[in-house]
């Protein structure tokens, strides 16, 4: 069997997937695609000896073009199952296939989105072309069914692929100064207006004993978002901006909580990479969090989105005691995420192939 990836904006897990195939020794079966350039997932990918194809479409500059190009694509390489991940992939490549005959079609939502009127109604046609539509957490499946996006009978939560290795990793001492990290893209929806709003807050009300890292700039316009925001906020001489990484585990070893202010998560892959190393959490209430986080023993979960439950949960982090600390990495450390192996994900599909066949 031939199957189609879309690394689309997912590129972790798809090269997780990647190096999975490759020890089952299918390269030569499995064919993975970019709807745009490639990236970093390419180069790894390539590098694991399989196919990449890449594109490189305007997609919303030209939709109807980029929607005949995607069709010819599929109907080249006569795929028999096609995984579409992200909104694009999943509007775009589930109307493709069904012109190009593709035998199996799974959609996989990442995000937690608030589509318009007009966009659910395409979304609504492109989920109903597929045979399964994956979302990345119960938070995220909840939403699809909420906009009336998918049916129940055909959703299922089917967590990313992240092989995720659990061990003694470095512990870092609570001190005088707790460090925060921040680790993740830099967009609107990540809500750094509340992160350094609270920050302020807190700091006004005397809790100084806080020194924050972040970890994801990617272009000069965002590191002078930063810089700017930091500035305004009167968090200059508390925060350290940094550019991406691809070794983010020396940034998580030397922090005392991962923070995100987040208004929406599909899963959360910066939380997971945290609890892996045994990092407790400040959040809000996204993505994977509730599932795995308790309030108070794996971290501190903001109730709402407002400043003051924000600033609350903050302040808990920033007043914790030494020992409180050691209990609360100790209880992280037992969170078991062996929900998110590579090898699940693909025993699901691997059976929803074959309930098709049947």
């Amino acid at each position: 069997m031939s199957y189609g990836l879309d690394f689309g904006g997912c590129e972790t897990q798809m090269v997780n997937l990647a190096t999975e195939y490759a020890l089952r020794g299918l390269k030569s079966k499995i064919l993975f695609c970019s709807l745009t350039k490639g990236g970093i997932a390419e180069k790894r990918i390539l590098e694991l000896g399989f196919q990449v194809v890449c594109l490189d479409l305007t997609i919303w500059d030209q939709p109807l073009i980029s929607l005949f190009r995607i069709t010819r694509f599929l109907r080249r390489y006569s795929l028999s199952m096609l995984i579409t991940t992200g909104s694009e992939a999943n509007l775009f490549g589930g109307i493709a296939s069904k012109f190009a005959d593709i035998h199996l079609v799974v959609t996989e939502e990442i995000g937690v989105r608030i589509n318009s009127r007009k966009q659910r109604i395409f979304i609504r046609f492109a989920y109903k072309m597929a045979n399964y539509n994956f979302a990345v957490s119960k938070l995220a499946r909840d939403n699809l069914l909420q906009q009336g996006l998918v049916s129940p009978q055909k959703c299922l939560v089917s967590y990313a692929p992240l092989n995720l290795v659990k061990g003694e990793y470095k512990n870092l001492p609570l001190s005088r100064e707790v460090e925060l990290l921040y680790l993740g893209r830099i967009h609107p929806e990540k809500d750094f207006i509340l992160l350094f709003s609270s920050l302020s807050k807190v700091l006004l009300d005397g809790q100084e004993n806080f020194r924050l890292t972040i970890v994801g700039s990617r272009t000069p316009e965002e590191h002078d978002y930063l810089k700017t925001s930091i500035k305004d906020f009167g968090l200059e001489g508390k925060t350290v901006i940094h550019h991406a990484t691809n070794n983010p585990n020396v940034f998580i070893d030397n922090c005392h909580f991962l923070i995100q202010s987040s208004l929406s998560e599909g899963m959360g892959f910066s939380v997971l990479e945290a609890i892996c190393r045994n990092k407790p959490v400040i959040s809000t209430n996204v993505g994977i969090v509730p599932e795995i986080i308790v309030n108070g023993v794996h971290g501190f979960v903001s109730k709402t989105h407002e400043v003051n439950s924000y600033v609350e949960a903050l302040s808990h982090a920033l007043r914790i005691k030494k020992i409180e600390y050691k209990v609360m990495t100790e209880s992280v450390s037992m969170i078991d995420l062996s929900f998110a192996k590579t090898s699940k994900y693909l025993e699901l599909l691997d059976s929803l192939g074959s309930n098709v066949v049947k």
